[in-house]
């Protein structure tokens, strides 16, 4: 399993999953940057059970953050989002 943010303007971002068997995506509206930073904020709060920029809001869910983005979600398991938010900050 790998995860990836990828650029995909300068005011979106996609979010990627990639197995063995299959892919899945969540375009976000969100520039990478701010995204990952809005990631990393959240994550220095352990106590916070959610966090908002906009459109886009982060929940704190047992396996990992959950990310909001218009009618999709997608969920980083916690050993993923820490090498991720790393490799695009």
């Amino acid at each position: 399993m790998r995860f990836n943010l990828i650029e995909v303007g300068d005011d979106a971002c996609r979010l990627t999953e990639n197995t063995s068997s299959c892919s899945t995506g969540l375009t976000i509206p969100m520039a990478k940057t701010d995204l990952v930073e809005l990631i990393l904020t959240f994550l220095q709060e352990p106590e916070r059970r959610d966090a908002s920029s906009g459109a886009i809001r982060i929940e704190r869910m047992r396996d990992g953050p959950r990310i909001h983005a218009g009618a999709g979600d997608f969920t980083i398991p916690y050993a993923h989002v820490f090498p991720l938010v790393i490799d695009n900050e």
